[in-house]
């Protein structure tokens, strides 16, 4: 009798570990697209300064539309000086690798290539 609470309690506790687990994935998917459709905006942002100034921005915030208060995904980054500009983002499922927009070629490519 007792053997079969023990192992009611541990197949209960492994559900519940297993259920945890699968709400933390979910919430982190939600996420990381909220951060890709945030990026794919911020490139469209970026081409459309381009057309009408003929340059990309020194910094985001030179964008009006991308002026917030809010909070914004940290894993974009925007660099620019006096000969090029470099669009970087990392996305939270592997927040090591490093993927940067090739603003000739517009499309994101890995460190590795």
């Amino acid at each position: 009798m007792e053997n079969d609470v023990v192992k009611k309690r541990a197949v209960l506790l492994m559900r519940l570990c297993l259920l945890s687990f699968t709400i933390a994935m979910l919430i982190h998917k939600h996420h990381d697209a909220s951060a890709i459709e945030y990026r794919d905006g911020v490139v469209a942002a970026l081409k459309e300064y381009e057309k009408i100034h003929g340059q990309l921005p020194s910094s985001l915030y030179d964008i009006p539309a991308l002026e917030s208060d809010g909070l914004r995904p940290h894993f974009l980054r925007h660099y620019r000086d006096k000969d090029s500009a470099l669009l970087v983002y990392s996305p939270s499922m592997s927040p090591h690798l490093k993927l940067k927009y090739d603003f000739s070629k517009q499309e994101w490519k890995s460190d590795s290539d």
